[in-house]
């Protein structure tokens, strides 16, 4: 991951590194022919151990890269690097297989390269690319993070013959610097475009490439809405060789459109549009035939809110609306339309279940991760993420397990309204562009309620190479705390990110913890209000 700021293999030895891969994929090749498995399955497992990232094609070629981002495929007995032409040496942002024979697509300096097989020399697709501020077919950080929360900003047609790739420009995107304090002399800074509330977005455009013959590239239109105007492309998916659905989403994010795009043209034509998409990644799942399609939508259910409802449309209706349609409550495909609950009372107390369906989806496995027998078993970590959820029947033992058992503490967990989905995650969704809404703005920032805290005792603990809710944060918080003379505790992890990458750092986070917690129990009159902020500021 680019912005991951946790230099936790510094130490190792790139030669041990690659006997040790090299180890394991020889004996993963004699135990039989990989034809059969495109991915390798135990990739987790090189990755934790040594750092690397295995894949196999159907012929036996495999791809995997160490801690530099150099990477190599291989045949048995013959290893070539995988590099530009015209680069003496490279260090990857990405690389991987395409969906025929021995196809490969790499990206360099932000650029996409793209080998027909690995014996074929690489065509360059693009050359817009510029290091951190233009990229083709990876994503920056608000695209890894926020939009499409992947760092893969391209896809292949199933056939192979077209190439769709996201050109994210952040010319005019602020800059945000993160330290790294660890292992030299001076700090040595990251540099990364960060857009905050009201600052200029990337511009983002969608191309297709055809592979097949001379590389020819279109751009996809965007709709009339989005033309010359600061939006998001949430969601890209290919529905026949020549067919992509691509939803658009303005800047406000309070219009959402989905449109069916011709690859051979670049013309899209709209097929719905919301007022309101929660689900802003989610892709439609089309017919085989792609005449129609299905997607959750919001319906309002009086007082008690919205909630997400199944709806079936035709892909080749332009003049209706989703909101006209969201009247719907059943639907009649092909005759009768049975619904049925296939787990409800499969296993006797289990409400918790993860499944995954054949290729063909005839079959399906279950795995049951959640047996409610009276018992409370709180999440591992909370986020209060709009959209995130983390109260669940999921079944796992954790470090509130551990304190509810051994500090005598009653641990409750909720979830803030709107959890349940993964997306949501922009303060101008909730509250508006600042320049429009600066009263909300101001009215949700806590910086104010500072001196409610001088009697209590307030531990905050944050990362200072966190890249999504930055240490700055955490200053102004603590300037505030001074000026009221509030009692606080500050844990900082050095370099540490969002979310603590090595295992001391989140064993220290327990033992602060549970410290806190046993020092409330000692106070006089028993607990008293405490709070816990991992980049709790976030604005």
């Amino acid at each position: 991951r680019k912005y991951q700021l946790t230099p936790s293999h510094h130490h190792c030895q790139p030669e041990l590194l690659l006997q040790e891969v090299l180890q394991w994929v020889t004996s993963w090749i004699k135990m039989g022919s990989s034809k059969h498995f495109r991915w390798c399955q135990h990739a987790q497992d090189v990755c934790a151990r040594v750092n690397a990232h295995v894949c196999l094609s159907p012929l036996l070629y495999v791809v995997f890269s160490l801690q530099v981002h150099t990477l190599w495929y291989m045949s048995v007995g013959t290893i070539m690097e995988i590099k530009p032409p015209e680069a003496k040496t490279s260090v990857l942002q990405f690389a991987a297989w395409g969906p025929l024979g021995n196809q490969l697509v790499y990206i360099f300096e932000s650029n996409i390269y793209y080998q027909q097989d690995t014996s074929s020399s690489a065509l360059r697709l693009t050359s817009t690319g510029r290091d951190g501020i233009v990229l083709n077919g990876v994503s920056d950080w608000l695209y890894e993070e926020e939009v499409l929360q992947t760092y893969i900003a391209h896809w292949w047609s199933s056939d192979g013959a077209r190439l769709a790739y996201l050109m994210i420009n952040n010319t005019a995107t602020p800059i945000m610097e993160i330290p790294q304090f660890l292992g030299g002399v001076y700090p040595v800074s990251t540099h990364y475009p960060y857009p905050k509330a009201g600052q200029p977005l990337p511009s983002v455009k969608l191309f297709v490439v055809n592979l097949y013959g001379p590389a020819h590239t279109l751009e996809l239109i965007s709709p009339d809405d989005f033309r010359n105007r600061e939006c998001y492309i949430p969601m890209v998916m290919w529905i026949s060789s020549t067919r992509l659905a691509v939803r658009w989403l303005n800047r406000a994010q309070n219009m959402s459109v989905l449109t069916i795009c011709e690859a051979t043209t670049g013309a899209c034509v709209e097929t719905g549009s919301d007022t309101w998409l929660i689900k802003q990644q989610e892709a439609p799942l089309f017919q085989q035939d792609g005449s129609v399609f299905f997607l959750t939508i919001p319906a309002k259910q009086g007082a008690r809110g919205e909630f997400h409802h199944v709806l079936m449309l035709p892909s080749k209706v332009p003049s209706v609306a989703i909101p006209d349609v969201l009247c719907v409550h059943s639907a009649n495909t092909m005759g009768g339309f049975h619904r049925s609950c296939l787990t409800c009372d499969l296993v006797a107390n289990c409400s918790f279940f993860t499944a995954k369906f054949s290729p063909n989806k005839s079959y399906f496995m279950l795995r049951c991760e959640g047996e409610t027998s009276g018992r409370l078993a709180p999440p591992q970590r909370f986020d209060g993420t709009p959209g995130s959820q983390s109260v669940t029947d999921h079944f796992q033992l954790d470090w509130t397990t551990a304190l509810s058992s051994s500090a005598g503490v009653v641990v409750a967990q909720l979830d803030g309204r709107g959890g349940g989905n993964r997306a949501a995650a922009f303060s101008e969704r909730y509250l508006g562009l600042p320049s429009k809404e600066e009263s909300l703005y101001a009215a949700t920032s806590l910086l104010g309620e500072a001196h409610k805290l001088k009697g209590e005792h307030f531990l905050l603990v944050h990362g200072t190479a966190d890249a999504k809710v930055h240490f700055q944060h955490s200053a102004e918080l603590l300037h505030h705390l001074i000026l009221v003379e509030a009692n606080y505790t500050l844990q900082v992890y050095p370099d540490e990110g969002h979310a603590l990458q090595s295992e001391r750092s989140r064993q220290h986070l327990q033992h602060t913890l549970h410290r806190s917690t046993k020092l409330h129990e000692s106070l006089p009159g028993g607990p008293s209000q405490s709070g816990v902020g991992e980049g709790s500021a976030h604005h």
